[in-house]
């Protein structure tokens, strides 16, 4: 017994369960992680760490399954490969235990080394003048309602009480071609994006970037950040920015100072940024907009194509709707009851997303399409049964396997996605914006192309 359970052990540490994704997840990497941050007097046991890995990620590919659940799913290939030596299918405790013993190290590094920028300047809708084109956005997750986690990460309360549960803020930085996450981090419910969470995300952006943000991440330290890091802003601006005005383009853009302190602070020696500000509406929606830009050349970035490119900011609205509504399955929180579990899970979570948008452009780039073309739900549909069917195969058997489901994963296609806008109203009253009616829905569908609805308007008390 003590040499089949040796063997189990060294069965489990050289087959990779996840070979379905070796492309994008290589089993090479996953063991240097893990020879990396193995614990101190680690020993031979039922759940090694690329098992334990494997299951933290696979937990968002079959959600809504019981842990060793999930783990029994991925051992059925070996269980029926090698059926005299059956890989033990360790315990609910055991995995508890696994999980507590290893922390949240592995699963970091195995992030941020494996989940790097895919795209190239032959993928469609990658690059806008000339640059790299990615977006930073921030979300709440619910958590398990535990005295753990509500003490990490806290609870908002509000006029009617304490909200159900705990939260977590969630920080992601996104390629936009791909809509590949690429950069995470995840800070108690009530941080600032300002306070400091945003500003250690966008130090690993890279010359040649363009970076998309809302309202919400405007502000002078991390524009200047950005141009710090070599690369470039298309950003939002809040009603209440002030900006000091040089001149109006001939494209109805304005360059101006944008300063590092409101004006009533300003000396000749406050720093600034030389910045364009694009104004404009769209059709049926009186609100005016405007758009920050540290790209200055009006040949090179007109301004309509501006603002076209700022709409690809909603790329990253669809992936979190990708991680809460198709991974996750997400009516409820995260099921985790301690905070270094509550990690595990995200960045788990993560990598099976990234494994997935690597899949599908893959796919695309076979056919020749867009990857915004292939289906989300149909890659994860297809993909997850292959999990457990992989180490029944021969290298020559997963090839082909792989091949099969590339081209099986661009019929059908989606049809192309539009630039979208929404007004911001919703269903109740108790809100400081507009009620939503059903003649607000039935105004914004019989609207020309997006771009047609655009009208570069010129700022406030200058003319053209």
């Amino acid at each position: 017994m003590a040499f089949i359970a040796q063997h189990d052990t060294h069965l489990l540490q050289t087959t990779p369960l996840l070979a379905i994704l070796d492309p994008v997840l290589p089993h090479a990497t996953v063991q240097g992680i893990v020879a990396r941050y193995a614990p101190p007097g680690a020993r031979c046991r039922k759940l090694p760490g690329e098992v334990g890995l494997a299951l933290l990620i696979a937990l968002s590919l079959v959600p809504m399954t019981a842990a060793e659940s999930v783990l029994a799913f991925l051992l059925t290939g070996l269980r029926l490969r090698w059926p005299s030596l059956q890989p033990r299918v360790a315990s609910k405790s055991g995995i508890s235990r696994a999980r507590r013993r290893w922390g949240t190290r592995p699963i970091i590094a195995l992030f941020r080394t494996v989940c790097q920028p895919l795209a190239t300047p032959q993928d469609p809708g990658a690059f806008r003048f000339g640059l790299h084109v990615m977006a930073i956005d921030s979300t709440l997750e619910d958590l398990a309602d535990t005295p753990a986690n509500e003490q990490a990460f806290g609870r908002h309360h509000g006029s009617h009480g304490a909200a159900a549960f705990p939260a977590m803020l969630g920080i992601y930085l996104l390629e936009c071609g791909t809509r590949a996450i690429w950069g995470a981090g995840f800070w108690p419910c009530h941080t600032s994006v300002h306070a400091g969470p945003a500003q250690r995300l966008l130090r690993a952006l890279r010359p040649g970037m363009l970076l998309l943000w809302d309202a919400g991440f405007h502000s002078y330290p991390l524009s200047a950040l950005v141009r710090e890091r070599g690369a470039h802003l298309l950003g939002r601006v809040p009603a209440g920015q002030t900006f000091v005005p040089e001149r109006l383009l001939p494209d109805g853009s304005l360059l101006a100072r944008f300063s590092a302190a409101p004006p009533s602070r300003r000396t000749a020696a406050t720093p600034f940024l030389l910045v364009r500000v694009v104004t404009y509406t769209l059709v049926g929606a009186p609100k005016v907009y405007r758009l920050l830009t540290t790209l200055l050349d009006p040949a090179q970035a007109p301004a309509l194509e501006l603002i076209l490119a700022y709409h690809e900011r909603w790329e990253i609205e669809t992936v979190i709707d990708e991680l809460d509504t198709h991974l996750r399955l997400a009516p409820g929180p995260f099921r985790s009851p301690t905070p270094r579990g509550v990690l595990q899970e995200a960045y788990g979570l993560l990598l099976a997303h990234y494994a997935v948008r690597a899949t599908m452009l893959a796919a695309a780039r076979q056919a020749g399409c867009d990857p915004d073309r292939v289906s989300f739900v149909h890659t994860v549909r297809l993909l997850v049964p292959l999990l457990a069917l992989a180490p029944l195969l021969t290298a020559a058997g997963l090839a082909q396997a792989l091949s099969l489901l590339l081209a099986d994963l661009v019929r059908p296609l989606l049809p192309a996605p539009a630039h979208r806008s929404n007004p911001r109203v919703v269903r109740r009253n108790r809100s400081k914006h507009r009620v939503r009616s059903t003649r607000t829905a039935a105004a914004r569908t019989n609207l020309p192309p997006f771009r047609e609805q655009i009208a570069i308007t010129c700022p406030s008390g200058l003319s053209p």
